[in-house]
């Protein structure tokens, strides 16, 4: 009977058998095994306990009658049988041994993973942790960076342009220097207007990044100085940026930024200068990118001193590496001598001129495309005029986009010969012969836009990018056209897109793909409608604003976009909100008295009195 048990055993282990070969399939694979075998062990288990209750009786009744064994033999078939499917059984058992063998060490090597799973989790979480701990203090020292300027820059860059400059001589010095000579770790860039030196200045940050990527003992800071961002981007906040990014190289943040950070401390700039020299120190080396110093603001706190100030103050730290670029300005200029820094001049050169009149005639022209010959004169002869200046070659280039015959291609070029002729045999009025030429190129980009069927719309959007106190993005630009033109119905079918906005505007307006943001295409641009055109444009806009604010009252306004087109805090008054588009130089209180204002009432809701005084309550 010990046999009997032993197979009742057996049959008791089948389930259990099961669910372990259940498991192995699950965690380590599928197993040479199967339920149908188990099932089938099953099968003979039963033909087993069958068996031995036939012979159980047989065997008790030839042990009580004293008989021999052989009596039973007439059951031999049974016996034999039993015994083939002991021997299946002891072989499937066997393997079944091994498998739950296989079993116990994939639950040891499960809970081994469980354990380093948990860890790493616990791990990840940790440094998600500390890197949002990082970056929260990272944004106290300062919010604003450069990555989107730089995007968009290398965007504009046409491929094959700027090469010559990471080959000349200056920059392999300056690039390759490692030690402490102030000469040569200084690259002072100087360029004409319109020469091309930002989008040097970006193919610089972009080589310099592609050589020292996954470097931790070399740190990369670079600012863009920007005549549009003047009033957000002064010293004091590019100083900031600075700090960040250097701080942003080590493996984490110095404990005295942390300890001032939890104590909320006031960063001025005399404890961020200190913050800098201090951090620098902690680096073998630093390389600082300031581009266009000349942009900054000059006229009512001398942002560009206090730059020169930070600059002066950077160049002393003997493991800093600067990289800067101006226009060629005696304020600026007369600190950087060939005793102290490397000095380069930045031009277009001819190959690259070639480049990108070649690329941008084939985006323009078919005309030009199709007439190779053609295409190389007007090629050559504006190289020829522009004398290493990009702008005059983007702004000449763009004018035979109109250009359908040949005759009127010819026509063209005497045209820009003629000005180009007349602009350097003027006598000397205190302006640079490129100067009046710029001009007179922007002169006749006006004039061709004028002669469009929809140049009001140009007219308006050019206003608006020149005038606005900050960039602009492309769906403010937007509705601030639909608003000046459209008073009476601020509504989506009112408005113009910005696949018409921008070609009405002749090449004087890019936008930024990456940051959206809407913008003329050089800053001399700027200046060029400040002096010659708007003469009302602060009367105008301050109107516009007012209009607009008013027409959000209106129940029947159906713009869609309102509030978040201006990317600012949705609890934060429309009135506010708009306010910061435009700052003319009048207070707002004496448009009061002005016919612009006074005859918005028309467009007010049902109590225009109350909505007037609400928005003169926001603008005091």
């Amino acid at each position: 009977m010990e046999v009997a048990g032993l197979v009742i055993g057996a049959f008791g282990v089948l389930p259990l058998a099961k669910e372990c070969l259940q498991l192995v399939n699950k965690h380590i694979g599928p197993s040479k095994h199967n339920t149908t075998e188990l099932e089938r062990l099953s099968g003979w288990l039963d033909d087993i306990i069958q068996t031995i209750a036939i012979l159980h009786p047989l065997l008790k009744s030839v042990d009580a009658g004293g008989q021999p064994l052989h009596a039973i033999h007439t059951e031999g078939f049974v016996i034999q049988e039993t015994k083939q499917y002991l021997e299946q059984i002891g072989k499937t058992m066997d393997e079944v041994h091994g498998t739950l063998g296989e079993l116990g060490q994939a639950v040891e090597n499960l809970r081994d993973d469980s354990r380093s799973t948990a860890e790493g989790i616990r791990d990840q979480l940790q440094r998600k942790a500390e890197a949002e701990d990082r970056r929260v203090v990272l944004d106290w020292v300062s919010t604003r960076t450069f990555v989107l300027e730089q995007t968009d820059l290398l965007n504009l860059r046409y491929e094959g342009t700027g090469t010559w400059f990471l080959e000349c001589r200056n920059f392999k010095t300056w690039s390759s220097y490692t030690g402490s000579e102030e000469r040569y770790r200084i690259l002072f860039c100087l360029g004409g207007m319109g020469a091309g030196k930002t989008i040097i200045t970006a193919t610089v940050v972009d080589y310099l990044r592609s050589k020292y990527r996954g470097r931790s003992d070399i740190a990369l800071a670079y600012v863009y100085c920007d005549y549009k961002n003047r009033s957000l981007d002064t010293s004091a906040t590019l100083l900031r940026s600075i700090l960040r990014q250097i701080v942003e190289a080590l493996p984490s943040s110095p404990t005295e930024f942390n300890k001032m950070h939890e104590r909320k401390d006031p960063l001025p700039s005399t404890v961020v200068k200190k913050l800098l020299r201090d951090t620098i120190k902690m680096i073998p080396s630093c390389i600082i990118v300031i581009d266009a110093i000349d942009e900054l603001e000059v006229f009512v706190s001398n942002e560009r001193a206090s730059m020169l100030d930070i600059i002066d103050d950077l160049r002393r730290q003997p493991n800093v590496k600067l990289f800067l670029t101006s226009r060629p300005i005696s304020t600026i200029s007369y600190q950087f001598k060939p005793t102290n820094s490397l000095i380069q001049e930045v031009r277009a050169e001819i190959q690259d001129l070639e480049t990108y009149l070649g690329q941008r005639i084939q985006k323009l022209s078919p005309l030009l495309r199709r007439h190779l010959e053609l295409q190389k004169k007007v090629k050559d002869a504006i190289i020829g005029i522009v004398d290493g200046m990009f702008l005059l070659a983007h702004l000449f280039v763009d004018t035979f986009r109109d250009d359908l015959t040949v005759a009127a291609v010819n026509r063209r070029l005497t045209e820009l010969q003629r000005d180009a002729h007349i602009a350097q045999s003027t006598p000397n009025s205190g302006d640079d012969w490129k100067h009046r030429l710029l001009c007179k190129a922007y002169d006749n980009v006006l004039d061709r836009i004028k002669t469009q069927e929809h140049d009001s719309v140009a007219m308006k959007a050019l206003m608006w990018i020149t005038y606005a106190k900050r960039p602009l993005k492309v769906p403010e630009l937007v509705e601030a056209i639909a608003a000046g033109l459209h008073h009476e119905r601020l509504a989506k079918d009112n408005m113009y897109e910005r696949e018409d906005i921008v070609p009405a505007c002749g090449g004087l307006v890019v936008v930024d793909e990456t940051s959206g943001v809407v913008r003329l295409s050089h800053y001399s641009a700027q200046e060029y409608f400040e002096k010659t055109c708007f003469p009302e444009a602060h009367y105008e806009i301050s109107g516009v604003c007012a209009a607009y604010l008013i027409l959000y009252e209106r129940p029947d306004c159906q713009s869609g976009l309102g509030p978040s087109s201006f990317n600012r805090p949705t609890n934060e008054p429309l009135t506010k909100g708009a306010m910061t588009i435009y700052t003319g130089w009048k207070t707002w209180q004496n448009f009061w008295n002005t016919p612009e204002i006074t005859g918005l009432s028309m467009f007010t809701n049902p109590k225009p009195q109350c909505s007037m005084e609400k928005f003169r309550s926001y603008s005091q």
